[in-house]
Formats: C-alpha cells, structure tokens, sequence
C-alpha cells in the first residue's frame, strides 16, 4: 500500500485485502483505491481509470471481476484488465482543510498464475489537480499443500502430556495430493541450554489417530 500528497492537495491510496495469498485458497481478493482533497472547492467531472498488472514474471494476469462499490459518483465501468470512473465528483474539504473530502472504490480482481503483482496508478490529475503515483503489491503462492502443527499445551513441565496435531490441507480442487512422506522430529521442538538433554516423546501408552492414508 502506498500513498503520496501532492502539492495540490490530491491524494490517491490503494491497497489490496492482503499483501499474500493462495492462488487456490483464495482465487479473489480485494482491491480498495481511496481519493483524497484538502482542496477547498469542489472536483468535479474528473476521470480516473486503474490499469491491472500481470505478474512479475509475466506470465500471470490480474483482471477485474466486478466493482463492488464506489463513493465518487459518476459511472463506474470495468473491463478485464482494468476499472475506470467517468464524471465522478469528489466533494470539497471543510473550510479549513482539516477533514479532507474522500471517496472509495472497491472491487473485486482475480489472477491467474502465482507471483508478485504490483499495481500502480501513475502520475497524473482529477481536473489539474495533480496527485503522485501509488502502487499496491501482492505475492500470489501456488503452494498445493499447507501443513500446520499446534499443540494443545503452550506450557509443560516434565512428566506433563500433551497432544501434538499436524493438519495437511490441499488447496487445490480438482486433483488429490498423493504418496506424501512426513516426519515429524520431536526430539527436536526443546533441546539446548533451555532444555538439555530434554526432548518430547511419544508416550508408550499414547495413541497415534490419522486420516491421512498411509
């Protein structure tokens, strides 16, 4: 996310709904652009329009799905690859200049291959009043498996038990992740000067419960 005032007083921010995501746990995501003035008067009739990037490597395309809300007035139109406001009106600031005048468009963008997308608006003015460039990043993963580990104790003292689960998820939907090998060395989770000579074991009259195959 980044934002830049201008001299005259225009500020554009932009921001996605997360800095990273699963390009199949999370196929959309967010995409917020907020228009600032400390200007006094009114601007009125101004243009405005957000180009989608592809990815860093190239090979990866952003596209807009649908405009899910917009504060400027005018019209607010998108096609694949980018979104655009026609006549919209951003309100004057109080008297002062205190309490800028703001209005928000959101809307909804998808990509289609993993890597880094970085979104920027470039220079230029609602009505010449000028605002600075802002850019948004996003990293797109296209990691099929995630593994998380938690314990249901945070603290144990020797002799304690506790019970340690590892959940596998796989993203993707159309096809199953297959011949997983996993190990999972507990000796390793409390050794050194804290715990010397320590290690977590598995009791001799635990139980092991999967659902993982194998």
């Amino acid at each position: 996310t980044s934002a830049v005032l201008s001299g005259s007083g225009v500020t554009v921010r932009k921001a996605f709904g997360s800095s990273s995501v699963n390009l199949y746990k999370d196929p959309i995501t967010t995409l917020t652009i907020t228009i600032e003035s400390d200007n006094t008067q009114a601007i009125d009739n101004f243009n405005f329009t957000d180009v989608m990037p592809t990815s860093s490597a190239g090979d990866g395309t952003m596209t807009v799905k649908s405009i899910t809300g917009n504060t400027c007035g005018g019209t607010a139109s998108h096609d694949a690859p980018s979104l655009t406001i026609t006549n919209g009106v951003l309100d004057a600031a109080s008297a002062t200049g205190s309490t800028p005048a703001r209005c928000i468009i959101s809307a909804t963008v998808s990509y289609d291959k993993a890597g880094t997308y970085i979104n920027t608006i470039p220079a230029s003015d609602l009505n010449t009043y000028q605002y600075a460039s802002a850019t948004a990043n996003i990293v797109v993963s296209d990691r099929l498996l995630e593994i998380n580990k938690a314990l249901t104790r945070a603290y144990m003292y020797q002799g304690d038990t506790n019970t340690v689960t590892l959940t596998l998820t796989n993203y993707a939907t159309d096809f199953s992740v297959t011949n997983i090998d996993l190990k999972d060395d507990l000796n390793s989770m409390c050794v050194g000067a804290t715990c010397p000579n320590a290690g977590m074991r598995i009791w001799g009259g635990g139980t092991i419960s999967n659902t993982c195959g194998g």
